[in-house]
């Protein structure tokens, strides 16, 4: 696997792929793979993930993709395409989660576009399974039909599965 100027790094199946300062990577076995230049992205299974420049992620299978520069996309699975611009929306064709943690946070269960505040405090709701993240103040799950909110203390509550903390930039499943 090789990851160029722009962190691009493939895992054709299973393997742990880590990109140095010169764009090399290998992939050993866990379908992991590491772009610390321009991102993270990971492959768990047969998955091609793309960080580029401008944070657009992409998981043609089961994989998940990471672009911190410009926001952090999840594909987690069923495929589909995240993008996070610089204005925080994100857009999730199929199946899986999107989180812009630069303008807040972003859910999309199951073809659903949602849209990123300002300030990363969302009232966020999760029909099925959806994910709700509040980067600036902690993350937060829900699994089940809940409302999660991430307010400026960090604290969420789910009424369908109880309550959870959100700790400093940490994850919390309700």
């Amino acid at each position: 696997s090789t990851c160029p100027a722009r962190g691009v790094s493939t895992c054709p199946a299973k393997g742990v792929s880590t990109c140095p300062a010169r764009g090399v990577s290998t992939c050993p076995a866990r379908g992991e793979s590491t772009c610390p230049a321009r991102g993270v992205s990971t492959c768990p299974a047969r998955g091609v993930s793309t960080c580029p420049a401008r944070g657009v992620s992409t998981c043609p299978a089961r994989g998940v993709s990471t672009c911190p520069a410009r926001g952090e996309s999840t594909c987690p699975a069923g495929g589909g395409v995240s993008t996070c611009p610089a204005r925080g929306v994100s857009t999730c064709p199929a199946r899986g989660g999107s989180t812009c943690p630069a303008r807040g946070v972003s859910t999309c269960p199951a073809r659903r576009v949602s849209t990123c505040p300002a300030r990363g405090s969302q009232h966020s709701t999760c029909p099925a399974r959806g994910v709700s993240t509040c980067p600036a103040r902690g993350v937060s799950t829900c699994q089940a039909r809940g409302v999660s909110t991430c307010p400026a203390r960090g604290v969420s509550t789910c009424p369908a599965r109880g309550v959870s903390t959100c700790q400093a930039r940490g994850v919390s499943i309700c």
